[in-house]
Parts: C-alpha cells; structure tokens; sequence
C-alpha cells in the first residue's frame, strides 16, 4: 500500500470515529457581518449549548455572551495578547481578547469539558467557573483550562470538586470560594502558569503548582493557606503555608523556614536577575497582566540565569524553572493559540495563470 492511499484510509477512520461530534460557532455572524448557518451559528454560549450534545465543539469569534454550559464540550477560541504578537493568528478580531467571554459556568454535567484560547474578565467574581453552582451535591471533576487568560474560579460550595487542570494560563485570579467552609478541591493541577493572584482553602484540598511564575505587580498574592500543595520549578513571591512543599523554587524574599519534606529551594533571587524582562528599566508592565504593555516574552530566562537547568521534571530529568520549562507537552506558548492545526498562509497564482487546474500551497501551523 502506498503512503498516499494510507494516508486517505486513515483520515477515512478519523472521520468515522468522530463522525457524531459537530462543531458550532457564536459570535461568528456579527464578527464577519454574515447571515447565520442554521444549525451551526448562534448569538450566545447557552444557545449553542443547549443545541450541542456532549462531545460537540464550540468555536468562539469575538466577544459572546456567556452563561450556564451543562454538557461536556470543546470550548475554543483564537488566543490572546494577539495585538501584541500580531504574526501567530490572523482574524477579524484580531486584538487582545479575540475570544472573550464575561462569565462562563461550568457545572453538573460538564464532566470532560476543554476550554482553550479564551479569555475572560481580570476583575470582581466573574470568570471562567467551575463547580456545583447549584447546591445540589453533584460532583464535578476532569475540567480544563487550557490557554487561558483571566479569573478562573472554584466554587467548592456543592458537590465534590476533582481534577481541574490550569494549563498555561494567564491567570488573574484562581479562587476558592467559600473557603476553609466548603468542601475540599482534589487534584487541582496548575501548570506553566503567570498568576497574579491564586488563594486556596482548606487542609484537605490537594493541589500541584509546577513551573509558575508571579506576576511582577502582585507582591505576594499567593496564598496556599493550609493546603496541600506541591510547589515547583516556580519562580514567586514568599508564599506561607504550612502543608506546602517547596522543590527547586526561587523565592522574592529572605529566607524563612520551610515544611519538611522542602529541598533546593533559591532565595533574594531578583526577577532582573532571573528574567528577559522587556521594558526594564522603566517599569515591570511588560510581565503584568491588565497592562497593554502585557508581553509574555518577559518571563523568557535570560542569558546567564540561575533559573536555568534548576529544576527537575517528573522523571527526575532536569529542566529550566518558570513557565517555558517543566514537562515539555506543558511549556507555556506564546499568544496562547489552542494546540489545533491552523492555517495561516495560502499561497495561489494571480491573474496570470495558464494552467488549468492550478496550483495552491496551503502552510499549516500546528500550534503544539
């Protein structure tokens, strides 16, 4: 069998195996200024939801309404800080937010739900949110935030909250509400994430916090609390906590004593003498979320860091702390595209072509 024909035989498999998935847009039509396809294009997140079945895929354009999702769904939008890396993803949107939603609830029934590229308000207790908003004492796991910029919140107030993984996000706030009253999150995994503000509750919620990195403008918005968390590979403001331990972190601060169980730990560590930081020395914008100056090249590790080769993966192999090490399928990429095959340049004869049919070059990014 020649590669052409298995190539053709797979891509027939893939379709048939997720024949049942069907893809909507919201907010395409007044994006691009075009009539709706039924079935396919709607004004609002809960329009779509209510057509989707679980499995289904949502494609955010522009700025949407939100609402009350209640099914396991594909959420995807363009990325963000797009203004400010103008060459990754062109549409018509193309600005800071080029997928924004105010509030989006994530409930009962979402089990499995992925939401990537999007982004949300940076301010007061709205944002991407997870948990039993009801009351009703139905548990939720396997959420994730992929890409993602604004407040992502944890309502711990219900039912049973497990699983939720923050996967190189820009994350204004992470916040468990309802506090040490609620019942505990288990298994939250932040990963390869710039926070500027995170608190959690509770000596019996579980969480990892690997290859992080503190938004210079937060001094020390970190709060752990008694948490069981795991801290690595992360470069941040002194965090205290007393179930905490801390691996291979560099820490703005003198030193103070840490849990046992705490090793090779970097303390009075400048972020000047760790960091890239673009537009030092005027100010720390460039590494601080709401700024327009907001650029997420700031965290790359300078020449010379101490940042470099100083922290250790989950199979003990040595990697760079802050957001572009750690695992590799987890390393923070730029502009925040979902990891989606994209189109961005097509390639055709203009006027003066002669051949019939002609021929035409489409460039793939993969966005991985």
């Amino acid at each position: 069998m020649n590669s052409k024909i298995f190539t053709l035989l797979f891509a027939a498999i893939l379709i048939t195996s997720v024949a049942h998935a069907k893809i909507f847009r919201v907010g395409y039509t007044v994006l691009y200024n075009t009539s709706p396809l039924t079935g396919v294009d709607f004004a609002n997140m809960v329009d779509a939801n209510n057509a989707a079945s679980p499995g289904d895929t949502i494609q955010v354009y522009g700025s949407v309404s939100g609402g009350n999702m209640t099914k396991r769904l594909v959420i995807i939008g363009f990325g963000y800080n797009l203004d400010v890396h103008p060459g990754l993803q062109a549409n018509a949107n193309n600005v800071d937010a080029p997928s924004y939603i105010n509030a989006l609830f994530f409930g009962p029934g979402c089990d499995g739900s992925v939401i990537k590229g999007i982004s949300t308000t940076v301010s007061g207790n709205s944002g991407l949110q997870v948990g039993d908003y009801y009351n009703t004492g139905t548990p939720i796991s396997n959420i994730t935030f992929e890409r993602c910029y604004g407040n992502i919140l944890l309502f711990n107030t219900g039912g049973a909250l497990s699983n939720v993984r923050i996967i190189n996000c820009v994350c204004t706030s992470i916040i468990m509400y309802n506090g040490d009253n609620g019942i505990p999150v288990n298994n939250l995994q932040v990963y390869n994430c710039i926070l500027d503000y995170i608190t959690l509750y509770n000596s019996a919620t579980t969480a990892s916090v690997i290859n992080c990195v503190s938004a210079p403008n937060t001094y020390g918005h970190i709060n752990l609390n008694t948490a069981q968390v795991l801290l690595k590979n992360s470069v941040i403001y002194p965090v205290s906590s007393s179930n905490t331990i801390y691996q291979n972190n560099f820490i703005y601060g003198s030193a103070y004593t840490l849990p046992v169980g705490s090793s090779n730990n970097h303390w009075d560590v400048g972020f000047d003498d760790i960091f890239n930081e673009l537009g030092v020395p005027s100010s720390y914008n460039s590494g601080s979320p709401g700024y327009t100056e907001f650029n997420e090249n700031w965290y790359i590790l300078k020449a010379g860091s101490p940042a470099i080769n100083a922290g250790t993966n989950a199979d003990n192999s040595i990697t760079d702390c802050g957001i572009f090490g750690g695992e590799p399928a987890n390393s923070y990429r730029i502009g925040a595209i979902p990891s989606i095959p994209s189109i961005y340049q097509v390639t055709a004869p203009g006027s003066e072509a002669s051949s019939n049919p002609y021929k035409i070059t489409i460039s793939v990014r993969s966005n991985n």
